[in-house]
């Protein structure tokens, strides 16, 4: 089953080629760019497939219980992190708007996967659109105890929290970029952007 909030959310699919006298008139009519990019949404598509949006509303016990039957994992954080950077050493892996649902262009809500461009490694999402449980603890001093060099670390043996990664739609530069940690209990109630992507062991 799906319990995604915005599995069935519908908006108006604008041509690419009208776009721009769109936004032209928005501009003549008093509207500041980023406004007419709202309005408008910040990508074209030609064809909106609600199936590539990302399911949310998440617990991490969901999570855990699709993983169990599938096979597959929660990556760690620092496994999240590796793939998140890809190669890059700055908050970001490009420009905010271009790979990220975030909250200045999201229209609050979710977005099909794959609509903003990739990071290096071929991966789309990584941040914005949806939070993504990983498989760590949350500690917030954990990684300074790495500072003098540990391979792959798995997060702190024990904490209330899990750790969420990546941002969303409805938040920031602040929390959108590749080294914000989200703490959350992993008993709370369930999210409209709290998503996963899952990870595979050789």
């Amino acid at each position: 089953t799906n319990q995604s909030y915005f599995q069935d959310v519908n908006f108006e699919v604008i041509p690419a080629e009208d776009r721009d006298a769109k936004i032209a008139e928005l501009l003549e009519a008093g509207y500041t760019r980023q406004q007419a990019e709202q309005k408008l949404g910040a990508v074209i598509m030609e064809t909106v497939v609600t199936a590539t949006w990302p399911v949310e509303t998440l617990t991490w016990e969901d999570v855990q219980s699709f993983m169990q039957k599938s096979g597959l994992r929660l990556p760690t954080e620092a496994e999240w992190e590796y793939a998140c950077r890809a190669g890059s050493t700055g908050p970001l892996y490009g420009d905010l708007n271009q790979i990220s649902w975030n909250t200045s262009n999201s229209l609050n809500r979710t977005h099909p996967v794959g609509s903003k461009l990739p990071n290096a490694l071929g991966f789309y999402d990584m941040i914005g659109n949806v939070w993504e449980w990983t498989n760590d603890w949350y500690a917030a001093d954990y990684y300074r105890s790495c500072e003098n060099g540990a391979t792959d670390p798995t997060g702190a043996a024990q904490n209330p929290f899990r750790t969420l990664r990546g941002g969303s739609w409805d938040f920031d530069s602040k929390n959108c970029r590749a080294s914000f940690r989200l703490n959350y209990f992993q008993g709370d109630p369930r999210i409209t952007d709290y998503g996963f992507r899952v990870a595979r062991t050789p």
